[in-house]
């Protein structure tokens, strides 16, 4: 076999993808079950839902690259967010893009018009650079950066931290500005979207496609050492041994730390997600709700069941609910009695209303940290010695587009080194 991809995350289905598009034969081995890494999804008792809340930012660059992404079917949250304060819910949206909001945007108190005309500025600044260009800058952190643009503290306090915190999962807003700078960019030029059939939908779609191309996935199948040969490399699994003239390591930062222990596994961030049902149709809109009160274990709480009504049985409301990193130990029935508090208060579900939880999930290693100076300037693959590479979202920012480019840069520059060879 020409090239062996050990992970078939996103990274190594784009990898594979990208490989076989230029009719070179790819073995992928994965130790789950099925393909997706993180991007997972499971139906419980008929709700449809995702490995922790997840959506899909429908204008990353990377999407372009492969056609059956690009076309996935999505429903979309309208842009912006509603604030939860004072028994209330406030709209913050994008009034060009959204004009259905566009006064109650205008009118609302919680953000001042400053600090709106604030927003717009940056994205339309945003939009007209390269992308290429927002790793150019001096980095420092999102909070700071924020600061230095003249946002106020209640803009900041009241939205951005609990909006783009509960991206990053970084509430502190120490992350990287740099990361800011891409997501708002990535927002202001597209929108944030539910794929139809959960996120599940990203890897299943570019399986069917490997499907039908020159590729040997094994799944359920875990790789237990990585020897150097005179003619290239072998893979060990429990079962096997498999040879190789090129070994791709695609599996997240952790695990490659294992294979390949001179590689320094990063510090992580962690995300618990609660998946509730309302035994009623509950009509409250699409967008993201924002808790920003520092004291509640809510942070964001997202209506699917409004978004993609396939996501919950008929007659039934199905709410993502993050939790802050300081009250991840809180019980299970102490964060659903808050959302009930919370969802009663701004006058969104009824006392008599039943609410189950559907799971409660907590992804351990739902990204990597992402400090100023983690990487001025992202590397979309690595060259550890002759004939074996690394890519992954860790290489550049903790997100999908991070993990399909990298994927797809890795093969191009294997595709360059065998028409070199031949």
């Amino acid at each position: 076999m020409k090239v062996t991809i050990i992970g078939a995350g996103l990274a190594g289905l784009a990898c594979a993808r990208r490989l076989t598009d230029n009719k070179i034969p790819v073995r992928v081995i994965e130790r789950a079950p099925s393909v997706g890494g993180r991007v997972q999804s499971q139906t419980i008792d008929g709700y449809r839902i995702d490995v922790g809340f997840q959506v899909l930012l429908n204008a990353y660059p990377a999407l372009q690259l492969f056609p059956e992404l690009a076309s996935l079917l999505a429903n979309s949250y309208p842009p912006g967010a509603r604030i939860m304060q004072e028994h209330r819910l406030h709209t913050l949206s994008d009034p060009f893009r959204n004009p259905a909001d566009a006064l109650p945007s205008i009118i609302t108190p919680v953000v001042s018009i400053q600090d709106k005309l604030l927003m717009w500025q940056l994205a339309a600044e945003l939009n007209r650079r390269p992308l290429s260009s927002l790793w150019d800058e001096p980095d420092q952190t999102i909070l700071r950066f924020l600061t230095r643009r003249g946002f106020s503290q209640d803009a900041i306090e009241l939205f951005f931290r609990p909006f783009i915190g509960g991206i990053t999962l970084d509430e502190s807003l120490g992350t990287s500005s740099a990361i800011f700078k891409f997501v708002w960019s990535m927002l202001s030029k597209g929108l944030a979207t539910a794929p139809i059939g959960g996120m599940q939908a990203l890897p299943d779609a570019m399986l069917a496609v490997l499907a039908n191309s020159d590729v040997e996935i094994k799944l359920d199948c875990a790789v237990t050492g990585l020897d150097s040969t005179d003619t290239g490399w072998t893979v060990k699994t429990e079962a096997n041994t498999y040879a190789s003239e090129i070994v791709v390591l695609a599996t997240d930062a952790w695990s490659l730390h294992s294979l390949h222990p001179a590689f320094d596994a990063p510090k992580y961030r962690s995300q618990r997600t609660l998946w509730l049902s309302v035994d009623r149709v509950v009509d409250c809109g699409p967008s993201l709700i924002l808790n920003p009160d520092p004291q509640s274990p809510l942070m964001t709480i997202a209506p699917f069941h409004v978004v993609d009504a396939t996501r919950a049985p008929d007659g039934k409301s199905l709410f993502a609910v993050t939790v802050r990193e300081s009250h991840f130990s809180d019980s299970t029935a102490s964060v659903i009695q808050c959302f009930q508090h919370s969802m009663q208060r701004n006058k969104l579900i009824n006392v008599g209303d039943k609410i189950a939880c559907i799971a409660d999930q907590t992804v351990t290693k739902a990204q990597f940290v992402q400090n100023p100076h983690h990487f001025s300037h992202p590397k979309p693959s690595i060259s550890l010695k002759a004939g074996l590479y690394v890519c992954g979202e860790h290489l550049q920012t903790s997100s999908i587009n991070g993990a399909l480019e990298s994927g797809a840069a890795i093969a191009d520059e294997i595709v360059r080194t065998l028409s070199v060879r031949e």
